[in-house]
């Protein structure tokens, strides 16, 4: 996750700012034609001048919602109709041409009286992002008196087949949403998944982004690999989701997303295709924590962006948001970088693992656990290493022999030690692993995963199976899937054609994609096929049963024991049910939508799926309750919930259902329904149950006390509350609105907490309660946590005064700031607007309200009401009145002016 102290507190200034200028406009702010009217310019009101009448221009569209495929076009008239003497000639959109979607432009004949007729042609070329499109389209040359109607088109941008052209996947990176693939060709092909957020700002770096904003003209869903051709000779690239790096052949560095001080450039727009970045050259490999970038150039490891927790080795934590490119210290010959989220990993050529910043999960792997650390130095350890890989707040490492090391955080097994500690400080070994070459860590849907290929030879080509562990699983788990040559971000590629050589000078063979983030399943999803033009590829047909015991598949024409095909071929799929099973009836066939009939063209490559049940089980459903977690194993085996929550068994089978708290939890008791509303509890607390029916049994798990103490603050009013950097987790408790917000954060026992409260309104006072001390000037609120202690802030907003005017005679009575003190909010003019409003006191100084009495032309000013001023005169005429509004009171007052 990408959140820290600094991103909260930016949001805060903002929200702050946003609110400070909301009140200026409201209350100050008046344009300058009606300054005068406001009250502003002069002792006397005077008449507002008639706008003038607006003219309506409306734009229509032949189309509201269109489909194109890539390399494809599609039209739509344009039509705009002035109702008035207006002249339109032309139309604009905010459609930038980087998002690959071209617009050409010609006249057309309408059957209804327009101004101006044009037809859009939209094109999006072969590398253009496929998504939905909210196409803003509005006249140009109109004037401020024209009131604009505008038209929206609904631009859906479909994938071309030819997209799954390109050569072989030889490396595969990416994490939170975003993926990035080279191939052999030395292209990168990105894409984000179907969650909008995931390509917010441009993370992608395929061109375009999605933003909050009706009149933005960017990808709403980016689901599909896109080209990115305007640099080639890629020779290193990762990223996350919010900015990516890479690096050419040349050593030249280029950067794009969120255009934090990450990117290393000056501007804040977000930058959505590779940009080159100047700064440096003569990079070897790049690597991006959450807000931050680094890259190796020439031995050296240089950083830029956020130093939170001290991620940018350069020996402190200060200034959390450096612009400055900075070596980090005491690294002179790396060679390869990674990266957590506020934690970093270098390794160097004499196979050492240096490691700096965010330990609070021990992910620095030097034997403890602390906030952070600025000091770069080696894990001692570990020796003879020659791949690393993070993310998130755990760390992996490849030694020479094959074994895969893990240290930090546990919590979902992501370390496969088979362990249940929450977090382990010292590297320790991944079990069941001995041959790997190929490891990987990644953040899948925020939850933490590790993937590893164990390499070896067969048939004289380096073939290999991918391995997955974490996500809940806390050992390797083998995966059902061809051999696998990279793995990475819940993906892996698999050697069908496309030769590829290794540096080891063996040769492997790439092509396909796999998607192996789905672990409820133990068949991976064919994503597209990498090397459809390369002339070693064949058409492939990928058959699987589900579950394998379930029965098999035949084809016709068949296509041998590979299932492969010269050309294009139409084939048959025939399944054959083994005993006890058939085939499921609803869906019979999963994976390719062309498998559903049963007949299926392999072009490319396909994946079809036979899904068989039982015909004489029945299903058990194990779920879990409660605060706490922890995992479900069955015996027979077939549940292990977590990952398979659901299994069939025969009638008559008795089932026992083992629940295994996790470090911070104890499981509390079974319920359920059917065989499972009052099962036979064991001695070890597992429950049997012998299965006549369908059934659902719900294990039900609490935390356990960890030794932790509760901190909860309760915001009263419109402001903010943050704790200080240490200890961690950091309090950051925010309220935007007038209402009240309650946030909790658990401290260790006997903590010290320093909180520091802001109010977004300066005029309002602060109040707090459940501090043990106080420090500071401002001053900050200390707390031990030697128990569960609440902190309240009250923000009340400033007294109101509601002041009402009545007029006898003839005349008029306007109000105004005194000297214009800041915060004075509420306004009265009788009796042309009103008499009577709500007066606003600021907290910091008195403030004098002033109301004038008018006479009307033949009138005469004659006197205030008694004691309703607490001073008045009159001057030139006309009745001057002070109301001292005093700040901490609110009252009811009343203005009378007489005229005779």
């Amino acid at each position: 996750m990408r959140t820290n102290h600094s991103f909260f507190s930016s949001i805060k200034k903002l929200t702050s700012a946003i609110i400070s200028l909301c009140i200026w406009i409201v209350f100050v702010g008046c344009s300058s034609d009606f300054f005068e009217g406001c009250g502003l310019q002069g002792r006397r009101s005077a008449p507002i001048p008639p706008r003038p009448v607006l003219t309506d221009v409306i734009t229509t569209v032949s189309v509201n919602q269109i489909s194109v495929r890539q390399n494809e076009s599609i039209s739509v008239d344009i039509d705009v109709t002035s109702v008035g003497d207006v002249s339109v000639t032309n139309f604009s959109t905010g459609f930038s041409e980087n998002i690959g979607i071209s617009i050409t432009k010609s006249s057309c004949s309408s059957s209804e009286a327009t101004s101006a007729c044009q037809e859009w042609t939209f094109t999006p070329a072969i590398n253009a992002i496929p998504g939905i499109y909210e196409v803003i389209v509005k006249p140009t040359t109109v004037t401020e008196n024209t009131n604009t109607i505008n038209a929206s088109i609904q631009l859906t941008v479909i994938n071309n087949n030819d997209q799954n052209s390109a050569p072989a996947a030889i490396q595969i990176f990416g994490n939170d949403g975003i993926w990035h693939i080279m191939t052999s060709d030395q292209n990168r092909w990105s894409w984000a998944n179907s969650n909008t957020s995931s390509n917010t700002f441009g993370a992608a770096g395929v061109g375009g982004y999605y933003e909050d904003d009706i009149n933005a003209v960017n990808p709403f869903i980016v689901n599909i690999a896109a080209k990115h051709d305007s640099q080639s000779f890629w020779t290193d690239f990762t990223g996350n989701s919010g900015h990516g790096i890479a690096v050419d052949s040349e050593g030249d560095v280029y950067t794009w997303g969120e255009n934090t001080s990450a990117l290393g450039f000056g501007s804040s727009e977000p930058i959505p295709i590779p940009r080159l970045l100047t700064n440096i050259s003569n990079v070897s490999k790049v690597a991006t924590s959450s807000n931050s970038s680094f890259a190796i150039i020439n031995g050296e490891v240089m950083g830029w962006g956020s130093n939170f927790e001290g991620i940018r080795g350069v020996g402190n934590s200060l200034d959390p948001w450096r612009t400055e490119f900075e070596i980090v210290n005491n690294i002179t010959d790396a060679i390869q970088l990674a990266a957590g989220d506020n934690h970093m990993l270098a390794l160097s050529s004499d196979g050492q693992v240096w490691s700096w910043g965010s330990n609070g999960m021990g992910q620095q792997g030097n034997g403890n656990i602390g906030a952070f650390s600025v000091t770069v130095s080696t894990i001692n350890s570990l020796t003879d290493i020659v791949q690393i890989a993070a993310s998130g707040d755990f760390s992996l490492a490849l030694r020479d022999d094959g074994t895969v090391w893990a240290w930090g955080s546990n919590r979902l097994g992501q370390l496969g030690v088979n362990s249940a500690e929450v977090s382990i400080p010292t590297p320790t070994q991944v079990v069941g692993l001995n041959n790997v070459r190929a490891i990987a860590a990644s953040t899948i849907d925020r939850l933490p995963y590790s993937f590893a290929i164990d390499f070896a030879p067969i048939n004289n080509i380096t073939q290999s199976r991918p391995y997955r562990w974490g996500g809940g699983s806390a050992s390797p788990q083998l995966i059902d899937a061809q051999a696998a040559y990279s793995v990475g971000s819940g993906y892996f590629t698999d050697y069908n054609c496309g030769l590829v050589a290794l540096a080891d000078g063996t040769q492997t063979r790439a092509g396909f994609l796999w998607d192996i983030r789905d672990l409820t399943s133990p068949i991976p999803k064919l994503v597209s096929f990498f090397g459809k033009n390369d002339p070693t590829c064949r058409n492939k047909l990928f058959l699987h049963a589900l579950p394998t015991e379930g029965g098999s598949i035949s084809t016709s024409p068949d296509g041998g024991q590979s299932f492969e095909y010269d050309t294009a071929t139409e084939v048959a799929l025939t399944v054959v049910a083994n005993s006890g099973w058939e085939i499921n009836t609803i869906t019979p066939w999963s994976g390719n939508e062309d498998c559903d009939d049963g007949i299926v063209t392999v072009q490319g490559g396909v994946q079809c799926i036979a899904n068989f049940v039982r015909n004489d089980s029945h299903l058990l459903t194990v779920s879990k309750l409660g605060n706490g977690d922890g995992n479900i194993t069955s015996n027979p085996s077939g549940l292990d919930c977590g990952l398979i929550c659901d299994e069939l068994f025969a009638p008559n089978t008795q089932v026992i259902l083992t629940a295994t708290a996790d470090a911070n939890s104890t499981f509390v008791n079974w319920s359920g329904s059917g065989d499972c509303l009052s099962p036979t509890i064991l001695v070890d607390g597992s429950a049997s149950i012998t299965l006549t029916q369908d059934s659902e049994c719900t294990a039900t798990f609490e935390p356990i006390s960890t030794g932790e103490t509760t901190l909860t603050v309760i915001i009263n009013g419109s402001g903010s509350v943050d704790s200080s950097e240490s200890p961690v987790p950091i309090m950051m408790c925010l309220n935007s609105v007038e209402e009240s917000i309650t946030c909790t954060v658990s401290y260790p026992i006997d903590s010290s907490v320093t909180l520091v409260a802001e109010a977004f309104f300066p005029s309002n006072t602060l109040l707090v309660s459940g501090c043990d001390s106080f420090v500071g000037a401002n001053p900050d609120c200390f707390v031990t946590m030697n128990e569960d202690k609440t902190v309240i802030y009250d923000i009340p907003i400033s007294p109101q005064y509601d002041i009402s005017a009545t007029i006898t005679g003839n005349g008029s009575i306007i109000s105004f700031a005194s000297g214009g003190e800041v915060g004075v909010t509420g306004r009265i003019e009788c009796p042309s607007v009103n008499c009577d409003d709500t007066f606003v006191v600021p907290a910091s100084a008195p403030t004098i309200v002033t109301f004038e009495g008018h006479p009307d032309a033949g009138s005469t000013f004659v006197s205030f009401g008694v004691n309703q001023c607490d001073s008045e005169r009159v001057t030139n005429g006309v009745g001057i009145c002070n109301v001292d509004l005093v700040p901490g009171s609110a009252s009811v007052r009343q203005v009378d002016a007489t005229f005779q």
